[in-house]
């Protein structure tokens, strides 16, 4: 997926995953965003990702469909909604950033960024097809409590032939509740599906290690 080629590397050591952020981490998240946008080197989630293949534009039959898996919290998603809205030159309201955000406090999201197998009009919809979802965190197993997809586009890639070839592309964005986890917490646990093609993912998450 295109929107891979422009993510770059986050600064900064994260303590713990909030739940429900302050004021103050709001507004420094939202100047973070601002920031960054005025650099013009993309928008950077390094530190936020749980996979990620080595070539997102050459197609490997056995990566499966799934270019890049992302976590998304309310600090990273109101962090995103800032820097949206500065490089689209829209206005920056509380309420203009937390829509863009579109994450409510004590929820986590998972951003699946992914490609059809096949460029062909039955393929827009492939993300149908990605298994059920399940984020194993602080011994409890959790499913989404919603499910939104941007919309699928056709981009080119290079088939392993080195031709170009055409593939649908979109990303998935589930949501879970974690309130039950408390306020802060550093929980280590699991995120498990399967993608379109039927490859499995069981990949770490770290609560740790984001904000």
């Amino acid at each position: 997926m295109r929107s891979l080629a422009v993510l770059l590397m986050l600064c900064g050591p994260a303590l713990a995953f909030t739940a429900t952020p302050s004021e103050v981490q709001r507004q420094q998240a939202i100047s973070e965003g601002q920031a960054l946008a005025r650099k013009h080197n993309g928008y950077p989630v390094k530190d936020y990702l749980l996979y990620s293949v080595a070539d997102a534009y050459t197609l490997t039959p056995d990566e499966g469909s799934v270019e890049a898996v992302q976590l998304a919290t309310p600090l990273e998603r109101t962090r995103w909604g800032s820097y949206f809205l500065t490089i689209q030159g829209k206005p920056l309201t509380a309420e203009a950033v937390r829509q863009q955000a579109g994450l409510a406090a004590g929820h986590l999201a998972v951003i699946v960024y992914a490609h059809s197998q096949d460029g062909g009009a039955k393929d827009q919809d492939f993300l149908k097809d990605l298994g059920p979802m399940h984020l194993i965190l602080g011994g409890r197993t959790l499913t989404p409590t919603g499910i939104t997809r941007s919309g699928a586009s056709l981009n080119n890639y290079k088939d392993g032939g080195g031709q170009v070839v055409f593939r649908w592309t979109d990303a998935l964005s589930a949501t879970f509740d974690l309130s039950s986890l408390g306020e802060t917490t550093t929980a280590q646990g699991l995120l498990r599906f399967t993608d379109a093609t039927g490859k499995a993912f069981d990949l770490p998450v770290n609560l740790g290690k984001v904000q």
